[in-house]
């Protein structure tokens, strides 16, 4: 018998809607993306994303 343990299950078990949330992927291989990361600036990275895009237009949280 096997578990599965799914990211909406722990969204939901801390009062987050799955439905708020969007996941946002960076390639690392890009060479601006690479620096910001292994410089531990990912998140000021992600901070200048562009907020008027479709998908993040109706998401409340940001999963990076």
């Amino acid at each position: 018998m096997s578990t599965s343990l799914l990211l909406s299950d722990l969204l939901k078990n801390n009062g987050i809607d799955p439905k708020e949330v969007v996941l946002v992927r960076h390639i690392i291989s890009n060479d601006y993306v690479n620096k910001c990361f292994t410089s531990g600036f990912i998140k000021e990275y992600t901070q200048i994303q562009h907020k008027n895009r479709p998908m993040f237009k109706n998401s409340k949280y940001w999963m990076v």
